[in-house]
């Protein structure tokens, strides 16, 4: 497992910034029908005030699960678009659907990226190469979407990275640290976007990568099954 920590206060892999507004629904796909109900308004966030999501999945139920409800109480994430890699055996609609009264999902295929011509074309292709183009196909097509729709922050990611803030940020002696800033659980909900709202100058260019003025990349820490030592920390 990995887990994002938090460059200068800001979000995992890539967040992309836009303008904002507001949005409900339900999981979306051909094989769905879409819901309007939200009963205790938990969709109803404006989205300057919650995060949004493009996620290109193959067979991972077992990780979506617990990656759903942790953004959905530390972003807060309440606008997620899933990308479905044709090769998967199984379908992410059963836990998406457990979250379609509290926010926006679509499901898509490779029919909602390629044309008709364009499908023809790639059966003759290698796979890592069709997994390349259609993972940047997604992204374009998944970020163009959610500015159409006012989304204000997008977190591009995989489902076994989590997002956080890093201690880094708070700590007076390193050189990203935020001086703006009070230190912040992740236990408080939407914390993440709370931290960003309070003092991060999205102008300092230690946030950004090269030329990407509306991207934001971060550091990644791996994680695996066995503690470190106290030698070794």
């Amino acid at each position: 497992m990995k887990i994002h920590l938090l460059v200068a206060a800001l979000l995992a892999t890539i967040i992309s910034s836009g303008t904002s507004a507001a949005s409900t629904g339900g999981v979306n796909n051909a094989n769905t029908e879409q819901s309007n109900e939200d009963p205790l308004g938990l969709r109803q966030l404006p989205q300057d005030e919650s995060f949004a999501a493009c996620i290109l999945i193959m067979d991972d139920n077992h990780r979506l699960i617990e990656w759903l409800a942790y953004h959905y109480h530390t972003m807060p994430l309440r606008r997620v678009i899933v990308m479905i890699d044709p090769r998967s055996k199984t379908s992410p609609l059963p836990v998406l659907n457990r979250w379609e009264k509290y926010m926006k999902m679509d499901l898509w295929s490779d029919n909602d990226l390629f044309t008709v011509e364009e499908l023809k074309d790639r059966a003759d292709k290698e796979m890592i190469k069709n997994h390349r183009s259609r993972q940047r196909a997604f992204n374009v097509k998944c970020l163009t979407t959610l500015k159409e729709e006012g989304a204000k922050w997008t977190l591009m990611t995989d489902v076994d990275e989590y997002t956080r803030i890093n201690p880094r940020a708070l700590d007076s002696s390193e050189g990203i640290y935020q001086t703006d800033i009070a230190p912040m659980q992740l236990s408080e909900p939407g914390s993440i976007l709370k931290m960003l709202n309070k003092g991060v100058d999205l102008n300092d260019e230690r946030l950004h990568a090269q030329e990407w003025k509306a991207c934001i990349p971060v550091s990644r820490v791996q994680l695996s099954g066995t503690e470190s030592s106290d030698e070794e920390v």
